[in-house]
């Protein structure tokens, strides 16, 4: 089937819808990449929160602290075994803690408008203005959950292609290709 040729207009249109396309990937890209930035920018001040230093961490959070460590390691180990470079393999991990953080207000989202349309608001500014070891599980739990997909899977396409066994193929022979199969 053969393809009719674009207008001038149209191809104006689709070149500008593709622009927009790309405009819009990059800007979710961005938004996703300062999330993770403040995400993990801010989790000292999560984990010390009344500044009280050390004795302000409770075991929970000294588990989440090697926890984070072991991840953080794990990810460094997966980009240099994947030969991702330095900036490339931080991006990964502020763009999972960036995809994290609008899960989590995704869900604070619908958890609102649950409340609204039960009418119980009372509860749900209560909810929001205090902090419940279960919203700091959660919280932190994310967070480590985001370390761990962020870190890479495979490399880039020399890399994939470098572990991926070649099929066999049996060589042909100069007399098979010469003898013409009998019918």
């Amino acid at each position: 089937m053969q393809r009719s040729e674009l207008s001038l207009l149209w191809a104006v249109d689709s070149s500008l819808s593709k622009g927009m396309c790309a405009l819009l990937q990059v800007v979710k890209r961005a938004i996703y990449w300062l999330l993770g930035l403040i995400t993990l920018g801010a989790l000292p001040l999560m984990i010390v929160e009344y500044n009280e230093g050390v004795a302000d961490i409770s075991v929970m959070e000294w588990g989440f602290i090697l926890l984070i460590g072991l991840l953080a390691w794990r990810h460094i180990r997966y980009c240099r075994h994947f030969s991702i470079g330095f900036w490339a393999g931080a991006s990964r991990l502020l763009m999972a803690q960036g995809l994290m953080w609008v899960f989590q207000l995704v869900c604070l989202g619908c958890y609102a408008v649950f409340m609204v349309y039960s009418n119980q608001l009372q509860l749900l500014s209560e909810h929001l203005l205090s902090e419940t070891l279960t919203d700091k599980i959660l919280t932190l739990g994310l967070i480590a959950i985001a370390m761990y997909l962020g870190a890479p899977t495979s490399g880039g396409t020399q890399a994939v292609a470098d572990t991926i066994p070649q099929a066999h193929q049996p060589a042909a022979t100069p007399s098979a290709q010469a003898a013409p199969e009998a019918v």
